[in-house]
């Protein structure tokens, strides 16, 4: 009888630490897409600021690369969001943009036109 006791006790201590060790995953990752997007999110902001303060008919080119699904790249006013499964990470800009890029994937150029920044792809 003790021993059945003993080995459900051992169960029952293995299985609450394969359901913490499980937790603790799910969060990592969780907090490891909302890094991916911020840091997205950042670079394309940043990217865009840079060109913004810089002189008439700057050229930026950067290759923004990121892996997922159900991801995307939205601007409003003064902010460039990151879409992802669990919400938006945003950063500001100071420009107005004008944006030709669907997806942000791959080489991207940042160019100052007239006083606004253009986004769009490289050109073949």
């Amino acid at each position: 009888m003790e021993f059945i006791v003993s080995v459900m006790m051992v169960l029952i201590i293995f299985l609450f630490g394969l359901m913490v060790f499980q937790d603790r995953t799910d969060f990592n990752s969780t907090k490891f897409i909302n890094w991916d997007s911020d840091v997205v999110a950042t670079r394309i902001a940043r990217n865009i600021n840079n060109v913004y303060l810089s002189d008439e008919n700057t050229v930026v080119l950067d290759y923004i690369s990121w892996v997922g699904k159900n991801r995307s790249v939205s601007f409003t006013e003064k902010a460039v969001n990151v879409w992802n499964e669990f919400g938006y990470i945003d950063a500001p800009i100071l420009a107005k943009i004008n944006n030709q890029v669907i997806d942000f994937n791959g080489p991207i150029i940042f160019e100052k036109t007239k006083g606004i920044v253009v986004v769009r792809y490289p050109d073949e």
